[in-house]
């Protein structure tokens, strides 16, 4: 399976998550902290993929040790 339709998958899955929990809750403070948790959960998984990718990408050219003291430092 490709990465672009695992992404759609996740986004639609967590419409889906996030539409339930605001149906479900009636009490408006208890709403707003479900979706900003929901938001720092889906912010920090943004983070890790994108952190993936970019170290992913230092890795490519330099390799090895090189390329491990290029992303540390």
């Amino acid at each position: 399976m490709s990465f672009p339709i695992i992404l759609a998958v996740a986004v639609v899955v967590l419409a889906a998550v996030a539409g339930a929990m605001v149906l479900r809750q009636k009490d408006p403070q208890r709403r707003a902290a479900a979706l900003v948790r929901t938001a720092a959960v889906l912010m920090t998984a943004f983070t890790v993929l994108a952190a993936a990718f970019i170290g992913g990408e230092a890795m490519d050219q330099p390799g090895g040790m090189a390329g491990l003291v290029m992303i540390l430092t």
